[in-house]
């Protein structure tokens, strides 16, 4: 599957040959594991590395420029979606590890919800957003924002954002914001469910992507001065009370201004030529012979 871990994808490539457990695994602590693998399975070094982040390289993202973007074997992992990896290896019961960006939360194919690797979602709480076309395009909108921002200050500001609404969620105000309460009807979400579970984030999920903007939008005042603080943290206050209606927090330990005014660390590289800790624009900021058969990971 798309960038699956060389980990899960050995082990059903084990299973569905019988071969002797931890073979394949011995094998990939060789130098030039991919050509062994390519032998081994009848397929392209070029396809294997498109699939699997783990079998490339510096030299062979610049040899194959199709890979820069791709996700990073330095990406967080989670379970891949169950409708896909039924759909891809025959049964339902396979589960399948993959290396996943921040904003890979939602299968767009079978419009579920996956989390990620650090919104976490089991495979058996993997749930259908048929009901929530919002949650949807929020995730449209998330990756519009990368494209518009870059990732790193994306990535950097979606977490305080994260780290923002897990504070919030069970604060009355935002229980009771509409889009909200809303969104928990649908998904069964009720109070005396643990708090943060996989449905509670999807349902405030579109209000963290609108929160990561608006934290995006102000560091850039900051940057350039345009407005006094004062100004600022008005106009942050006013659009947050926008994106979840009556909610105006305060305090010196608001993580909501010291999002703003405080420095990001942006967590690392997800993506393929994305520099590895780099600081993003934002100031302050740091931001065996014969074929073995099974199918091929999808590198589409």
């Amino acid at each position: 599957m798309t960038n699956e871990t060389l980990v899960s994808y050995l082990q059903r490539l084990t299973d569905g040959n019988l071969l002797r457990p931890q073979w394949l695994t011995g094998l990939s602590h060789q130098l030039h594991f991919g050509a062994t693998l390519a032998h081994l399975t009848g397929l392209s070094e070029r396809h294997l590395a498109s699939a699997l982040p783990e079998l490339r390289s510096t030299a062979t993202v610049e040899k194959w420029p199709h890979l820069i973007g791709q996700v990073s074997a330095c990406a967080g992992t989670r379970p891949a979606c169950t409708h896909c990896a039924a759909a891809r290896t025959g049964d339902r019961t396979t589960l399948v590890t993959v290396f996943a960006c921040h904003q890979q939360l939602i299968c767009h194919t079978h419009r579920r919800w996956i989390g990620s690797p650090d919104l976490k979602c089991t495979p058996t709480a993997q749930f259908s957003l048929h009901n929530c076309p919002d949650i949807v395009t929020a995730n449209l909108q998330h990756q519009r924002l990368i494209k518009q921002w870059g990732r790193g200050p994306v990535r950097a500001s979606f977490v305080a954002a994260v780290r923002c609404l897990s504070l919030w969620a069970r604060w009355p105000v935002v229980m009771r914001a509409p889009d909200i309460s809303t969104r928990w009807a649908r998904l069964g979400v009720t109070q005396q469910a643990q708090p943060l579970g996989p449905a509670e984030v999807a349902a405030w999920y579109p209000n963290a992507v609108a929160v990561t903007q608006i934290i995006l939008s102000h560091r850039r005042h900051v940057i350039t001065a345009e407005l006094t603080q004062p100004r600022i943290v008005a106009s942050a206050l006013a659009q947050l009370h926008e994106a979840i209606a009556g909610l105006s927090p305060g305090g010196a330990a608001d993580p909501f201004r010291q999002a703003i005014f405080a420095e990001l660390l942006e967590p690392g590289c997800e993506a393929e030529g994305q520099p590895p800790l780099a600081p993003d624009d934002f100031r302050p900021h740091r931001p065996h012979s014969g074929n073995l058969s099974l199918a091929r990971p999808n590198p589409h």
